[in-house]
């Protein structure tokens, strides 16, 4: 007698093709779309007398999602045996729960072959008798590996950076081809743990429209290489290749400045992939070689609600806890989310949804959702729709609420609740961090750590964990801490900055620096340095791209943030000049930036900048000495090449072919 099987997922394409797929194997199948569709057909089945062998249930649906399915099915004494079907946010430690909890039998992961499933059900079907042997055994020890990464699937499943942090932490090399919908498509290169290419269907992010808004080509320059490139079935870069308009390093140095881009632009897509394991692209194509988490980092802080909402929404009735990768990821939340104040949410017992609603205004709410985001795709968190208890770890110093820096004053007065009704309890604990606060005030890091400069770790270890037990928010569970609550918050935070500082020896020694710039009425303010450093590296990015007006406010803001950076002064000089090319202005604009030069050594290319300016006002000796000296220690560089074949041509030398004549040539 055939086994009759009930298939619930909320996706038509996959619960189609899994249901031919088990029909042309003999099986009776049931498909439902949903929770609520697939009560009604048990429910139907059990009033026709046909009995329904095993349920196979997707795990993220809309509305309840496959785990509560599970639950209701368990809570009516039905014991049919279930297996899960859930994308790559499943780990060990959320399958062992469910598959213990819900006796299910087995997690099949996202995306999945005819085979495998056939392969699963076979399994059940062959042991219903004894379930839990299965839990003990083979099914747990199989989710504990790492698994390759999926084929092929959809995005809400393995999200992009899913893959970008798997390729980055293995150092895997391979092709992940996006697309979603008819139009939107996307192909990014990985080699050996890094970005090596980005390719985009996005109009303004590609290599042609790149050389257009920079000025390299004409429109009618780039409408000609599109179409010898559609007519010889080549990409775009060799036909900028062979008309030598770019070599190699002037594609990778375009490469390089268009992939952040095209990460940003697809990082939360929601179409399909597919990945290849790959090497052999790097035979066939200019790479370049970019490491993954800077530009991850960009992309996370550049993501957006509507987008992210479109993964999250899915899983907001689910519940986060510590999962394999949370030591990892935990101390590193703030550095890529530019918060992380998720982290005292992750509990066993909130919802996403409610971690997210939480947070005091939209801006806030938006650095949440990329923090869950974030956590998910790194296999930080398991996900569960029950709530499950804490694990005993002690909590991150290095995974805090962002906390305010020793010189800076946090709040001079202490909140107050009135007409509030607290108990005694809440009204001692109240008190316990009002005093804490006001001790910490104006403390420096030893001083809040209760200990001397003469402290080793051991005793730094001890002195944080002895106040974390009284002052993380753990300690006040269940009870009402009105205003309170911020300072605790604050309290926190400083206990842990104290901590993560004085145990690196870096951070330490810096610090120490910092005090002693203080005692001696010194200007130190870092987040202002750091401020200035992100202006400056957005500006650098605009400059390359040929928008020097967008750059120079960068640059500017950059100056006034940190007016001691010899570089953002020398680039904002030179971003300034570009702009007015004021001939007048030329040999004062060459001394500022020789100055700069003088101060900074290494930044070789403040000589591409004076022989630019030089070039421009006319003194064509004093340009090709710059560039030279350029090119002797920067010998790729593209501008400073370009410009003397300027130079040489003006001076009576046979012109190069034009760039329409190397395009048509042969065709």
């Amino acid at each position: 007698m055939s086994k009759r099987i009930l298939l619930v997922d909320d996706d038509s394409q996959l619960l189609e093709t899994v249901e031919t797929f088990l029909v042309s194997e003999n099986f009776i199948v049931i498909t439902a779309k949903n929770h609520d569709e697939a009560l009604e057909k048990i429910q139907a089945s059990k009033q026709n007398g046909e009995e329904i062998h095993l349920y196979v249930l997707d795990v993220l649906m809309p509305g309840k999602n496959g785990l509560e399915l599970g639950k209701e099915i368990r809570r009516r004494a039905d014991n049919t045996p279930i297996l899960f079907v859930t994308g790559v946010f499943k780990n060990q430690s959320n399958q062992a729960v469910a598959l213990k909890q819900l006796r299910a039998h087995a997690f099949i992961l996202k995306p999945f072959g005819g085979e495998e499933i056939l392969t699963k059900i076979k399994e059940v079907f062959g042991m219903q008798d004894s379930p839990s042997d299965h839990y003990g055994g083979q099914g747990e020890s199989s989710s504990a590996k790492q698994a390759p990464l999926p084929e092929k699937g959809f995005l809400l499943q393995a999200p992009v950076p899913y893959f970008l942090w798997r390729v980055s932490r293995e150092k895997l090399s391979g092709i992940l081809d996006l697309k979603d919908g008819e139009s939107a498509h996307a192909r990014l290169f990985f080699f050996r743990g890094r970005l090596a290419l980005a390719q985009s269907s996005n109009p303004d992010l590609n290599l042609g429209a790149f050389l257009v808004k920079n000025k390299k080509i004409t429109d009618n320059d780039f409408e000609t290489a599109a179409q010898k490139a559609v007519k010889t079935r080549q990409g775009l870069y060799r036909v900028f290749q062979e008309a030598r308009i770019l070599d190699d390093d002037g594609l990778k140095i375009i490469f390089k400045t268009l992939a952040p881009d095209i990460v940003s632009d697809v990082f939360a897509m929601s179409g399909r992939f597919r990945w290849v394991s790959t090497e052999g692209f790097t035979k066939h194509i200019p790479t370049a070689s970019l490491p993954i988490e800077p530009i991850l980092k960009t992309a996370l802080a550049q993501s957006e609600r509507g987008p992210l909402d479109e993964h999250l929404k899915p899983r907001a009735s689910l519940r986060l806890s510590y999962g394999p990768d949370w030591t990892l990821v935990s101390p590193v939340l703030n550095e890529f989310c530019g918060a992380d104040d998720i982290i005292r949410s992750v509990n066993g017992r909130a919802t996403i949804a409610q971690m997210i609603a939480a947070a005091r205004d939209d801006h806030a709410q938006l650095l949440r959702m990329r923090q869950v985001f974030f956590l998910l795709c790194a296999n930080a968190v398991d996900v569960t729709a029950e709530a499950v208890d804490k694990p005993n770890v002690e909590p991150h110093p290095e995974a805090t609420p962002e906390a305010p820096s020793a010189g800076v004053r946090i709040k001079e007065d202490i909140p107050s609740d009135t007409g509030v009704q607290f108990t005694d309890e809440e009204h001692a604990s109240r008190q316990k961090i009002a005093a804490q606060f006001k001790l910490q005030k104006d403390k420096n890091h030893w001083e809040v750590l209760g200990l001397t400069t003469s402290a080793t770790d051991d005793e730094i270890r001890k002195a944080y964990f002895a106040l974390a037990k009284d002052f993380h928010s753990d300690a006040f569970t269940g009870q009402n801490l009105g205003a309170m609550a911020e300072l605790l918050q604050m309290v926190f935070s400083r206990i842990s900055e104290a901590y993560k500082v004085l145990l690196n020896a870096e951070a330490r020694t810096e610090y120490e620096r910092k005090l002693d710039m203080e005692a001696k009425g010194m200007a130190t303010d870092v987040d202002k340095v750091f401020a200035a450093e992100d202006k400056f590296l957005r500006g650098q990015r605009l400059m390359e791209r040929g928008e020097f007006k967008a750059a120079l406010e960068y640059f500017v803001g950059a100056c006034e943030l940190n007016p001691g950076s010899e570089t953002a002064q020398a680039y904002r000089q030179y971003v300034d000049w570009s702009i007015h090319q004021d001939t007048s202005q030329a040999h004062q604009a060459i001394q500022n930036i020789e100055a700069h030069y003088k101060a900074c050594p290494h930044e070789h290319v403040f000589l591409e900048f004076m022989g630019s300016i030089a070039l421009s006002a006319g003194m064509t000796d004093d340009a090709i000495t710059y560039f030279k000296k350029c090119l002797k220690h920067l010998p790729k560089n593209i501008n400073a090449q370009r410009s003397l074949r300027l130079i040489a041509q003006r001076q009576g030398k046979p012109p190069a072919p034009g760039l329409m004549d190397k395009l048509t040539k042969g065709s």
